[in-house]
């Protein structure tokens, strides 16, 4: 951390007091890669009020590691802090910074519209998966649950990927927890009270109680349940209305409040709604809109379109087979600026810059020509003509993630009619298809996510006829370097033991006091009995790359 803290002191020119707060730079930059361990750095356009940079102004999160503590910094020319995380970023993840609106400058004006921005974790290389784990998500004797959804986040607060599958048949959701050493536990099952067939889901904090909370939509009504985390489990089940029919659903704070707000697709209906945070733990009655050019809305994603800081709206319109892009003006206001043709009926859409430019593209799944459709984006959220690749039998889902390890964001396609499932390798937004991989019955979803925390994205398949998953795990080759920085240590804080995990063969790391005096050597994988160690803070470092970890001993 010590070469992001020392940014802070050698930014002593070009700095203007402007009247308008806003946010000059970030780092890491938007939409890049960053190692999982890299903190964050907001400089401003002018000199901050340090008391209204705190916990409530600033929100990080991880989609699969959950909500980030942190110590933040202010910059000792004034115009910049720096968020200093607890723990690591899980591998592959994508990280949502959120600013809000209460943060001032020291002449009292307001970063007004809020700021957003999002970035990606790095992975280890990785060129095969191994045989899958199948995991049935039925109990014994029962019939088709339908197994179409999942998130894996850190439900427990253990530091592993967990799983929670949504199952549209049934009406429940059940939640696998992934333990370091026993892997994923059998499944505890919660009912949807309100839900019917439920499927589209994300994760944030909507209470800003340190814990991953869960929205789920409703395919055959208009309700959006949200389930409430406590570190344990989620439930506490609130009903939210919606359109008629949600297919798509997106969090985001698209009016700057600091809140997570959710906007859902309703085929049906065939609008939007805005779904505003209320800030005590529940939401205010849907907004809708109506957009005329854009019939059957069915997939819905919130990213920064036109690198402005606010999250916009981009949703797959399935009966028009069309792409609309949506800006945000700030405080909840959005307005079309594009219309795009993709393939026949496009199911699901996902956003990230597939072609290093630094502007987030899109990518379709069209359920109606087979296809997936790549539309890169200039800047201003003006979409291209689409690039389309060919894909299975009636691709639902389609996913974006690193899973070579190239800081580039490679494509799986999700095919429900060949019960297949399309990898595709990215080289600067062109795509190959890499291999494919079969299921049962239905190939419905995937998830890309590190289960196992070695460093290497790994693939959750689900099988909606079957109610099957198959975990595809990263499985690297001798002979292809690992990234060593990215060892691992469990728990932490901790008392008497320590798991290192990710050691490359020639790594070893030093452990130092918090003096600074050299304690002990650790050169393996696996438990390690630090009992000697007193209470506090000490310095773990790789020898290969002179990066350092914190541990907290109790």
């Amino acid at each position: 951390m010590k070469k992001v803290i020392s940014i802070f002191f050698s930014l002593l020119f070009g700095f203007m007091i402007n009247a308008q707060l806003f946010v000059a730079e970030t780092t890491p930059d938007a939409n890049s890669f960053a190692e999982n361990n890299e903190g964050i750095t907001i400089f401003f356009s002018d000199i901050l009020d340090g008391s209204t940079v705190d916990q409530n102004s600033v929100q990080v999160f991880g989609r699969w590691s959950g909500p980030m503590n942190g110590e933040i910094f202010i910059s000792g020319v004034g115009n910049a802090f720096f968020f200093d995380p607890e723990e690591d970023f899980f591998h592959g993840e994508q990280v949502t910074v959120t600013l809000s609106n209460t943060i001032l400058s020291i002449t009292g004006e307001p970063l007004a519209k809020g700021f957003q921005f999002r970035f990606w974790t790095k992975v280890n290389p990785n060129t095969t998966y191994s045989q899958p784990q199948i995991i049935e998500m039925r109990e014994d004797g029962e019939g088709l649950i339908q197994c179409y959804g999942a998130y894996a986040g850190d439900i427990d607060n253990n530091g592993y990927s967990d799983l929670v599958v949504i199952n549209e048949n049934a009406n429940d959701i059940r939640t696998l927890l992934n333990d370091p050493i026993d892997g994923f536990s059998d499944f505890s099952t919660t009912i949807l009270n309100t839900s019917n067939k439920p499927s589209t889901n994300e994760g944030t904090d909507f209470n800003r109680d340190g814990e991953i909370d869960l929205a789920i939509g409703s395919t055959q009504s208009n309700a959006v349940s949200v389930l409430y985390g406590n570190g344990s489990q989620l439930g506490n089940e609130i009903l939210i209305q919606s359109g008629q029919g949600v297919r798509g659903l997106a969090v985001l704070d698209f009016n700057g409040d600091g809140w997570m707000d959710i906007a859902t697709a309703n085929r049906v209906a065939s609008n939007i709604a805005l779904i505003a945070n209320d800030g005590a733990g529940g939401f205010e009655e849907a907004e809708f809109l109506d957009v005329l050019s854009c019939s059957g809305e069915t997939g819905i994603v919130a990213s920064d379109m036109n690198n402005d800081g606010l999250m916009d709206l981009v949703v797959a319109c399935y009966n028009s087979d069309n792409v609309l892009v949506l800006i945000n003006e700030g405080n909840g206001i959005f307005y079309e600026v594009d219309l795009s043709s993709v393939g026949s009926s496009p199911w699901m859409l996902v956003a990230g810059d597939v072609d290093g430019d630094g502007n987030v593209d899109i990518a379709t799944a069209n359920s109606g020509s087979g296809t997936a459709s790549i539309l890169f984006n200039d800047g201003t959220g003006e979409l291209g003509t689409a690039v389309n690749y060919a894909a299975g039998g009636f691709p639902l889902a389609i996913d974006l993630g690193d899973l070579n390890g190239d800081d580039q964001l490679d494509l799986v396609v999700s095919n429900y009619a060949s019960a297949d499932f399309n990898i595709y390798s990215n080289n600067l937004g062109v795509f190959s298809e890499w291999f494919t991989l079969e299921v049962e019955q239905a190939g419905s979803c995937a998830i890309i996510h590190d289960h196992n925390n070695d460093g290497k994205a790994d693939l959750t398949l689900i099988d909606e006829i079957s109610d099957l998953l198959f975990i595809y795990t990263g499985d690297n080759p001798e002979g292809i370097e690992e990234l060593s920085v990215y060892f691992n240590f469990f728990p932490n804080p901790t008392i008497g033991k320590i798991n290192i995990s990710g050691l490359s063969p020639e790594e070893e790391i030093r452990v130092w006091d918090p003096q600074g005096k050299f304690l002990r050597t650790i050169s393996e994988n696996g438990w390690h009995d630090i009992s000697k160690l007193k209470p506090g803070s000490y310095l773990i470092e790789s020898t290969v790359t002179g990066k350092s970890r914190k541990l907290i001993v109790q």
